[in-house]
């Protein structure tokens, strides 16, 4: 956006930075995947006409330990969408017990050490965790199907 955008625009660049500092706030105060206020402006997404949403990554840079929320915009998380967080620089992630299929790629390329999937994961796509460094990986016994390649390199 020009320069000139923001000025006339005060009030949602007053908004945008209050809402970048209650999120950031939350996360170092260590809130979990508790949603605070303002982080549905964090990720992008979709909702179906189940009123489900799919997670396609985040709006600008995203946090290294991602926590994403059960909710977004009053609905449940059931989807992480293909490639939603490929490369983003991502060290961790948790993945809330709303969550029921990871796309192909989400959390591909990253510095992932940690991660924690919840017990309402089904499936698990193609190449998920390609190129990260995770040590070990608990898999819920949810978990019905495992894409190729998910956690090779």
């Amino acid at each position: 956006m020009p320069l000139s955008g923001l000025i006339s625009k005060p009030t949602s660049v007053k908004r945008a930075v209050a809402t970048a500092l209650m999120f950031a706030v939350a996360l170092a105060s260590g809130l979990g995947s508790a949603t605070p206020a303002g982080a549905a402006e964090i990720f992008t997404y979709n909702t179906d006409g189940n009123n489900d949403v799919w997670v396609r990554g985040c709006v600008t840079t995203c946090p290294a330990d991602l926590d994403i929320p059960a909710t977004l915009g009053g609905n449940p998380v059931k989807y992480i969408g293909a490639g939603a967080f490929i490369q983003k620089s991502l060290t961790s992630v948790t993945i809330p017990n709303s969550v029921t299929t990871i796309g192909q790629a989400a959390f591909g390329y990253n510095a992932l050490t940690s991660v924690s999937i919840a017990n309402s994961v089904t499936s698990i796509g193609d190449y998920v965790f390609l190129g990260n460094l995770l040590p070990t990986v608990d898999i819920p016994g949810s978990v019905v199907s495992i894409g190729a390649s998910a956690f090779s390199q």
